[in-house]
């Protein structure tokens, strides 16, 4: 699950990237075209990153825990 979370991150993320790239290779300023594109991307991956630490996180500290 975590890897099908992260790769599905990296493929929004690559998709993003290519088409601000394509449209700058056209002569188009990326600024204008894909203004802080990447930088949301970023964002959302880091927060999904964060989210799944913890929750694996919390699943350690679960099983560590003694049975009641």
């Amino acid at each position: 699950m975590l890897a099908v979370v992260i790769g599905t991150q990296l493929l929004i993320y690559s998709l993003a990237a290519g088409v601000c790239g394509q449209r700058a290779l056209q002569g188009r300023p990326v600024g204008q075209i894909c203004p802080g594109t990447l930088e949301q991307l970023q964002g959302g991956f880091d927060s999904t990153l964060k989210l799944l630490l913890a929750l694996l996180g919390g699943a350690a500290l679960s099983r560590m825990a003694p049975p009641s």
